[in-house]
C-alpha cells in the first residue's frame, strides 16, 4: 500500500503542475430539518472557504477546496 501512495505521488510530482485559479468562495446556507418535528425555524448561516484549480492535462484538473460551512436547525 505505500508503494502505491509512493507511486502515485510520484506521477504527480513528475507532471507539469500549475495553479490556474486561486480564489475565495463565500455564499448563504438555509438549513431545516423536517418530518415528525415541531417548533423548528429555519437557520440562516453562512458558508466561506478557498479553492485552487491546478491543470494536469488541457483536459484534466485537480481542484482542492476548503470550505468551513455553518449547518443546524433553531428549536424553540
Amino acid at each position: 500500500m505505500k508503494k502505491l501512495i509512493f507511486i502515485a505521488l510520484l506521477v504527480f510530482a513528475m507532471t507539469n503542475i500549475h495553479a490556474q485559479v486561486i480564489g475565495a468562495k463565500a455564499g448563504i446556507n438555509l438549513a431545516n430539518y423536517s418530518g415528525d418535528v415541531e417548533d423548528n425555524k429555519m437557520l440562516t448561516s453562512f458558508h466561506v472557504g478557498f479553492v485552487a484549480e491546478f491543470e494536469i492535462t488541457d483536459q484534466f484538473a485537480f481542484q482542492p477546496e476548503l470550505v468551513y460551512s455553518m449547518q443546524g436547525e433553531k428549536y424553540e
